[in-house]
């Protein structure tokens, strides 16, 4: 079975999708015989290179800051009930987030992928690190190495030289840009239990639809 998943680097509830469908595949005896690709979709992809101060951004965004707080906590309590630890007061900037996509396509050039896309979610979301400029996402990787593998942060040091990811890039943001961070599954007709086990374990969020049962799904991590 091969899953492609939407997400931005930056998107909680994408961190909180990406923990709930792990347990799901656990569930159903899944884990092992499951293929992740990370497709890169930005949800700012005007935002400043340098990026922005994160609460002046996001007060902005959701109307104040007593608006954000309300925000923060729910997404909190929800990240808690699945072992994610947000550190919110860590974090300092919003980042624009097309290098660390470039980063995660390079990864699964390597074979790394899932574990890189791990690396920053971790990295931004419990220890407020940058992740925004390229030696930044080097670094995170390189401190992060007991998660992602030293042999795959041997590989990662050589993304920044590759032009082609940029290529890649421009292109992938520029067609998935519209619509809504998700997960987009296929091939599910051979998995028995996947349907309740997604619902059990609430991944559907605000969309959940089964166009073909037996055969491809599209949920939201959202």
């Amino acid at each position: 079975m091969q899953i492609e998943i939407y997400s931005d680097v930056v998107c909680p509830w994408c961190f909180i999708g990406k923990r709930r469908l792990e347990q799901a595949l656990e569930q159903i005896g899944a884990a092992q015989r499951v293929q992740v690709r990370w497709r890169p979709f930005q949800l700012n992809p005007t935002m400043p290179k340098g990026g922005m101060d994160r609460r002046t951004y996001l007060q902005a965004k959701f109307g104040g800051a007593e608006a954000l707080h309300r925000i923060e906590e729910q997404v909190a309590k929800a990240g808690k009930a699945d072992g994610i630890e947000f550190a919110f007061d860590r974090i300092a900037r919003t980042p624009n987030t097309f290098d660390a996509h470039r980063l995660i396509w390079f990864a699964g050039q390597q074979g790394c992928q899932d574990e890189v896309a791990e690396a920053l979610f971790y990295s931004y979301f419990t220890k407020g690190r940058e992740i925004g400029t390229l030696d930044s996402l080097a670094g995170t990787v390189d401190e992060d190495r007991d998660m992602v593998g030293y042999r795959a942060c041997e590989r990662v040091e050589a993304y920044k030289f590759r032009a082609k990811s940029c290529d890649v890039m421009n292109r992938d943001v520029a067609r998935n840009h519209s619509g809504s961070s998700s997960l987009r599954i296929g091939h599910l007709g051979e998995t028995p239990g996947w349907e309740s086990a997604v619902e059990e374990h609430g991944i559907q969020g605000r969309k959940y639809q089964w166009p073909t049962l037996g055969r491809s799904g599209s949920l939201a991590c959202r």
